[in-house]
């Protein structure tokens, strides 16, 4: 069986790799075996976690702990990658160094029933009609030059088949894990899911909640519970936490500024997503016709490279107003994720939370015309 390992359109970026294992001293760990052949190999290395492993005539072999099953990435002469779900059992590759998607090799694997069930899991998510629609679109999209009357137009349809996948996702991670409650796999997507199906707490606390004993020891089940708790507190109706950032001039500004004045439409951006900048001119548009009423749009960018982000600003003619988000010391270790979007549990770019004049999150991810319905409700009032 080959399995494809690759990076999926918009919703699914939430696929990232470089995972990590959080082992706790009262957590039992067992031993594992990897046995792997790579055709077209002689010789090399293999990296995993901290640690080194020959590959001779094509032949690797690792063992190590676990506490739990884990989705573990293996790098093969530090320019392709392999992925498998490994559980405390002897597992066997192959792969050929030929067959690749990106830098990813196609791989085949034994001995895992815990990788089985990833395999089955993935191919429900990316070959549902949902996902294909939204790559198809999307991809015409791409084609059209950006004076084309028909962006607009384009633009719309992406985001409803963005909302159409972003939808089955939440219905299949949700569904899947209320009903496989002993399932590793169902954890490890529901790391990625927790800041959507956190819009219903009751939805997540029940899922959280109702992982067996075996699961709830394991490292993707306490980061589960951190997301709960983080959910909680930027839920709608909850007061927008709030925090300082630069401006492009380098000065600080507040989100607490703002309270009190106007509602707050916080944009979660970066110069680099192609769907933030696309979704710009539809922006305008609505901030030229409810600024007056009342609304202040705040870009809260994501990019490390202040240069890009500035120029960015220029480019597109952005005219409200704009901050930058800060990322830890890269020697701090990871995660690397900004401060800012990380407090309010957004997920991907773009993400939007609305903000009241009492400064209470009263909507969170609107775009297109979800946007324009809660603006014309608000300001109709």
């Amino acid at each position: 069986m080959k399995i494809k390992i690759g990076y999926y359109l918009l919703v699914l970026m939430v696929f990232n790799a470089c995972q990590k294992m959080k082992n706790e001293q009262d957590d039992e760990e067992t031993s594992f075996k990897l046995y792997g052949r790579i055709e077209g190999i002689d010789s090399g290395k293999l990296n995993f976690k901290d640690s080194v492993y020959p590959i001779k005539n094509g032949a690797f072999e690792i063992e190590g702990k676990l506490s739990s099953p884990e989705l573990i990435y293996l790098n093969v002469n530090d320019s392709l990658f392999m992925e498998v779900f490994a559980s405390p059992d002897e597992i066997t590759i192959t792969a050929d160094v030929h067959e690749t998607e990106r830098n990813h090799l196609l791989t085949t694997i034994d001995g895992s029933s815990v990788h089985e069930e990833y395999v089955e899991f993935k191919k429900g998510l990316t070959e549902s009609p949902q996902l294909q629609y939204l790559e198809k679109v999307y991809a015409r999209m791409q084609k059209l030059p950006k004076d084309s009357p028909e962006l607009a137009d384009m633009e719309n349809v992406v985001n409803e088949a963005r909302d159409a996948a972003a939808a089955f996702r939440n219905t299949y991670v949700k569904n899947y894990a209320l009903s496989h409650p002993e399932s590793y796999v169902a954890a490890y997507y529901m790391k990625f899911q927790t800041e959507i199906i956190g819009e219903n707490i009751k939805d997540l606390e029940l899922i959280v909640n109702g992982f067996s004993k075996e699961v709830k020891r394991s490292s993707y089940h306490k980061d589960l519970v951190k997301s709960l708790n983080l959910q909680k507190k930027v839920a709608v109706g909850k007061p927008a936490p709030d925090f300082t950032l630069k401006t492009p001039d380098g000065s600080d500004f507040s989100l607490s500024d703002l309270e009190g004045e106007k509602y707050v439409l916080i944009d979660f951006w970066a110069s680099w997503c192609v769907p933030c900048r696309e979704s710009f001119p539809h922006m305008k548009e609505l901030y030229d016709t409810y600024k007056h009423a009342g609304l202040e749009i705040l870009g809260v960018s994501n990019d490390s490279k202040h240069d890009a982000w500035k120029k960015a600003i220029v480019d597109d003619g952005l005219p409200w107003l704009q901050v930058v988000d800060e990322f830890p010391p890269r020697d701090a270790g990871p995660p690397y994720t900004a401060r800012v979007i990380t407090e309010y549990a957004a997920p991907y770019l773009p993400y939007s939370i609305l903000i009241d004049k009492q400064g209470l999150i009263i909507a969170r991810n609107l775009h297109g015309e979800k946007l324009d319905q809660k603006l014309e409700e608000l300001f109709a009032e």
